[in-house]
């Protein structure tokens, strides 16, 4: 696993995701919206069930985000290089591929990086 390979394939990355009107829904705008609902459910559930349940149900759903962004940007890393014939061209092994999406998919989540 070279890391000049992820480094190239994490830039290509940025340089897709920096101009895609869809992954700034997928990796912004939906995590936000969710978020919101279930902040607004936890302040409804807080009258009967509890702060303590609220707040862990709250804090699931943002770790969950994180969770599924990191999916998304695996998944639809993948198959952006295969439909542009760029997975198979390269010689980076899947681990590398694995690695550099999981990273990329943490880092749009943390830093918001597009």
């Amino acid at each position: 696993m070279s890391l000049n390979r992820i480094k190239a394939i994490l830039i290509h990355e940025v340089f897709i995701s920096k101009h895609s009107f869809e992954i700034f829904n997928d990796i912004f705008l939906y995590p936000l919206f969710s978020i919101i609902v279930f902040g607004f459910m936890t302040l409804y559930l807080t009258g009967s069930a509890g702060k303590l349940i609220t707040d862990q149900v709250l804090a699931g759903m943002i770790f969950w985000q994180v969770i599924n962004i990191a999916q998304y940007s695996i998944g639809v890393g993948c198959l952006w290089d295969v439909w542009s014939r760029n997975l198979f061209s390269k010689s980076t092994f899947i681990d590398g591929f694995s690695f550099q999406y999981l990273f990329n998919g943490v880092n749009k989540y943390v830093f918001r990086i597009y």
